[in-house]
């Protein structure tokens, strides 16, 4: 398999109490030393937004959402943010959706997430359309969204066609991201399930007869940059564990038979979901994941104090950042 030109991204967590304008100041930093892709995540805050004070602060990078909730906004919100986004960009969104966690949309916030396929199928079609609508009123009826009328518009419409990726993991979803999206994202998964997935991605492409270069994997690594192995291994053990308390990622680590009925990681298994040692060893990680198809890896570096993540992204070093960036001669 022919490797794409490299490329490497940083995801961004909650910043606790402090607002985006120090991601902005953060983004600027990454991007001049050569980081192409700034994902925002969306937990405690508006992915939306933070993106686009981001995009004022730089000039190049791809900016991308890891992931918005589709079930916090009707699509139509979506497609207008979306061109906002793409406009103060310069051209630079990427569109990542998701359709979030049964503890946060169902338990926390009473919404119906029981037909997740089928809504994002439709919440990706309603923004296509709005996007590429030239500014006219849509008329969308599914079993889950309408969106008619006047007021059913995108005032500005992009000049490009926007990516849209879309987080999936289960078979379903992956193939209807094939059949209506730009790409995958990924998290908290193997370079062994990206293997599969990838396999999975050209098999649904030769059978709607799709290119299988076009639809992309992006995929979030955590990342625990130390000499010492095994604290880089505990602490990555401690991020990943953090996700365990989700269904979907716990449904995802059992399909790839990595959790037991106690729900517990081994070291090695630990190791597989993630970075953990030196930087060098990142280096040969980044390169498998994306020998296994992984077109933009993107690295969330772990960061002991949760009150001071910004300060912890940058004591991840600019020497380990450019080091990373580099990724050539695998």
């Amino acid at each position: 398999m022919q490797l794409p030109p490299p490329s490497l991204g940083v995801a961004y967590f909650s910043l606790g109490n402090r607002g985006p304008t120090q991601l902005a100041d953060l983004s600027s930093d990454l991007e001049g030393i050569g980081i192409d892709h700034l994902f925002v995540t969306e937990s405690n805050n508006d992915a939306m937004t933070t993106m686009a004070v981001i995009a004022g602060a730089t000039s190049t990078a791809t900016i991308g959402s890891a992931i918005a909730n589709i079930y916090l906004r009707h699509p139509l919100q979506m497609a207008q943010a979306a061109a906002s986004v793409e406009e103060v960009s310069g051209g630079r969104l990427l569109l990542g959706l998701g359709v979030g966690h049964q503890m946060v949309n169902e338990e926390g916030l009473g919404l119906d997430m029981s037909t997740p396929v089928r809504d994002m199928r439709e919440y990706v079609e309603v923004i296509r359309a709005g996007l590429t609508s030239g500014g006219a009123s849509l008329g969308y009826e599914g079993s889950r969204y309408r969106v008619l009328g006047p007021r059913a518009t995108v005032a500005w419409t992009p000049e490009r066609r926007v990516p849209i990726v879309v987080a999936a993991h289960g078979p379903n979803m992956v193939r209807m991201a094939v059949e209506v999206a730009d790409g995958i994202f990924t998290s908290v998964v193997s370079r062994a399930q990206i293997s599969r997935l990838r396999e999975l991605m050209d098999d649904h492409c030769a059978a709607i007869g799709r290119d299988p270069a076009t639809p992309r994997i992006y995929t979030m690594v955590y990342a625990c940059i130390d000499d010492d192995q095994r604290l880089a291994l505990e602490r990555l053990r401690d991020r990943v564990e953090l996700t365990l308390v989700q269904i979907n990622y716990v449904r995802q680590l059992r399909r790839e038979g990595m959790l037991d009925e106690r729900s517990s990681l081994d070291d090695r298994q630990v190791a597989e979901l993630g970075i953990a040692g030196s930087v060098e060893h990142a280096r040969h990680i980044l390169g498998e994941y994306r020998r296994a198809g992984v077109d933009v890896p993107i690295i969330a570096p772990f960061t002991p104090d949760p009150a001071d993540i910004a300060t912890g992204y940058r004591s991840f070093s600019v020497d380990a950042y450019m080091a990373l960036a580099e990724l050539v001669g695998y």
